[in-house]
């Protein structure tokens, strides 16, 4: 932080939402990084209250989960694409980079070669790991044991499983 112009720290608010999983990671984030200087501030509301401070552009830093089981890389679009600059979309951080919109764009429009939309999503990661439009904090993973005989209802489009609608064979 001295390096960058900082010697004394910085202050900054970090808003999320007030879910538990969301306060504990602005718990643990102000703790371990209070220890490099950084005193940050936390603000959590309700999940609409805080969807309107990043949609309105009204936030220093937020955080908020990621769905991370997604199994086709364009939804990054959403986060990053020039496009969906606020108040288009949910790029948030307002990051705009030609070239990987180029990239992002041409992986969109293809239809059946699977090889090559993955060659240009890596080079969009690549660029992504580069630029840091978004900071990934925290994975989780999420493991499932059940009874062979025990059935759930897909969510379509996505790994999750409807336990409501559990059912046995």
């Amino acid at each position: 932080l001295a390096e960058a112009g900082y010697p004394d720290g910085i202050t900054i608010t970090l808003k999320t939402s007030s879910a538990s999983h969301n306060v504990q990671v602005a718990e643990l984030l102000k703790h371990y990084w209070g220890q490099i200087g950084i005193d940050l501030n936390h603000e959590a509301s309700e999940w609409a209250t805080f969807f309107d401070s990043l949609s309105n552009g009204d936030f220093e830093l937020g955080y908020a989960a990621s769905i991370s089981n997604i199994y086709d890389p364009d939804h990054a679009y959403r986060r990053i694409h020039t496009e969906n600059i606020l108040p288009h979309g949910r790029n948030w951080g307002n990051y705009s980079n030609p070239e990987l919109d180029k990239i992002i764009d041409e992986a969109r429009s293809i239809v059946g070669n699977q090889d090559r939309r993955m060659e240009l999503y890596w080079e969009a990661q690549r660029i992504e790991t580069e630029d840091l439009p978004v900071i990934p904090v925290r994975n989780t993973s999420l493991y499932r044991v059940w009874n062979k005989d025990l059935d759930f209802e897909w969510l379509r489009g996505t790994e999750y499983r409807v336990l409501h609608r559990a059912f046995w064979k």
